[in-house]
């Protein structure tokens, strides 16, 4: 059996995600399910490019059919599916947990994966990868369809890259307003199909998109074709209310912020922490049960919030899901957040919340006369915490500290004219944390970047973390 979350008004309430339904899933590829001895693939859009080929999928259950071979889809909730009907040609692929239905050629299999998506694969004689579709549906999250392709476009961009990029092409997919994306980057090109229906964001990705592999290629062109003229998108009564990811027992479903960290590295049984945040409480603990309720929330979570996009965030070892208010996307934010999340979860569960601990960057620069002097006549400071919100003072004289050259004292108020503060721009977000996440820790007099890699700092790169000191004390005014 298959388990399928009940849909409801609230596509966050705790019914929805506390009570599961066991239903049938009605996936009807030719007469007959996969061969036994078929091996499933754990391939899907969200998963790491490492995933071995075998990871498990869930099972297939066989669906009654009626004297012509269909299978009329399962009726969860009262309503008319009015799903296509299978001919010589094409069959059904009916998916109420997703709340899905379209033809597909006649040959091709699909299979629902253990996050509930579909795939669908070429026929069982074809050579190679015989993936042809992945469809993941998630919460939209206030997203609309525009915003959800900027946010797969931000995803694929090389870094530093500022170009225009295109933002695809609008399509009609089932009757559906659309937008398509071609020749994507991934395991393979791909196309990949953006839609917004009620609160569901849906991708569709076909694969290859590449015309010089001509049957596979001819494969996903017959199978787009087929989809885009009979998909359905099943009538439901409520909003639907798929489940987020990794929610453990007690934490709060309608969280303004989710992050979970599952790790590896120990060599024996994976560790899971989570945190999550409403408006006024934070709630740490394990991807299984909450350990902990705070009052108040962590440190510029508010400003984080204002500053990002709507966002489910799934792949590798993290998962975030955050209802931001702002307009900011991409993986260089992804990271900001998952740096600001592991802090804020390190420092909650200690008991302890530092002001110091998330610097990642304090630089001093000191401006001495045009004459020559050596006494300085203004003192710079820069200090840019480990998720790239940063301060810069400016003090009069020299830089607080010391006769005998020890640290300076960002927290003195000697001499203190102005602090200004802000987010770094995109470009910076990119090199500082890539520096931090790649770079052994770097000191220069009583300047320093808290890397958290293994590489040295080259002193070329050296060169450009001064010069990134100074350029951003000059943005924001220091």
């Amino acid at each position: 059996m298959v388990r399928l979350f009940p849909l409801s008004s609230s596509p966050f309430s705790t019914s929805s995600a506390a009570v599961a339904l066991l239903a049938t899933l009605s996936l009807i590829a030719t007469s007959c399910s996969p061969p036994a001895d078929q091996p499933g693939t754990g391939l899907s859009p969200n998963a790491p490019a490492d995933m071995p080929a075998d990871a498990p999928v869930d099972s297939v259950v066989d669906v009654p059919v009626d004297g012509d071979g269909n299978a009329p889809p399962v009726d969860l909730f009262g309503t008319s599916l009015a799903c296509p009907t299978s001919d010589d040609d094409r069959v059904l692929v009916s998916g109420e947990r997703i709340g899905v239905c379209f033809l597909v050629p006649a040959g091709f299999e699909a299979r629902e994966m253990d996050n509930g998506s579909l795939m669908v694969l070429a026929p069982a004689d074809t050579l190679g990868h015989r993936e042809r579709l992945f469809v993941n549906v998630e919460h939209a999250l206030g997203r609309n369809r525009t915003m959800a392709v900027e946010q797969v476009v931000a995803n694929h961009r090389l870094p530093g890259d500022r170009s225009d990029a295109d933002v695809g092409r609008e399509i009609t997919f089932g009757g559906i307003e659309a937008i398509a994306l071609d020749r994507l980057p991934g395991q393979e090109l791909n196309r990949q199909v953006i839609l917004v229906d009620r609160d569901r964001l849906m991708t569709w990705m076909f694969m290859p998109d590449e015309p010089a592999r001509s049957e596979e290629n001819a494969q996903m062109e017959a199978l787009f074709t087929s989809v885009a003229e009979s998909l359905v998108l099943l009538e439901i009564p409520e909003a639907p209310a798929l489940p987020l990811p990794s929610i453990g027992s007690g934490f709060p479903e309608d969280a303004e912020f989710l992050w979970s960290h599952t790790d590896y590295s120990g060599g024996g049984e994976p560790t899971c922490r989570q945190l999550a945040i409403t408006e006024d409480h934070t709630f740490i603990g394990s991807c299984t049960a909450v350990e902990s309720e705070i009052d108040g929330v962590p440190p510029q979570w508010a400003a984080l919030r204002d500053q990002v996009r709507p966002m489910i965030v799934q792949g590798g070892e993290h998962v975030l899901v955050v209802r931001g208010t702002g307009d900011q996307q991409g993986p260089p934010w992804h990271r900001v957040l998952e740096r600001w999340a592991e802090d804020s979860y390190g420092e909650l569960a200690a008991g302890r919340v530092s002001a110091t601990g998330r610097t990642a960057m304090s630089w001093w620069q000191e401006d001495v006369p045009s004459d020559g002097s050596q006494t300085a006549v203004s003192c710079r400071h820069l200090l840019v915490l480990a998720h790239g919100y940063a301060y810069a003072s400016t003090r009069d004289g020299a830089c607080p500290g010391g006769p005998d050259g020890s640290q300076p004292d960002a927290g003195s108020q000697q001499g203190l004219e102005s602090t200004v503060e802000g987010w770094l721009t995109a470009d910076e977000l990119e090199r500082f944390l890539t520096w931090t996440s790649t770079r052994q820790p770097y000191y220069e007099g009583p300047s320093y970047l808290d890397g958290r890699g293994s590489e040295e700092l080259p002193e070329e790169e050296a060169a450009e973390v001064r010069v990134f000191a100074r350029g951003v004390l000059a943005r924001l005014g220091g």
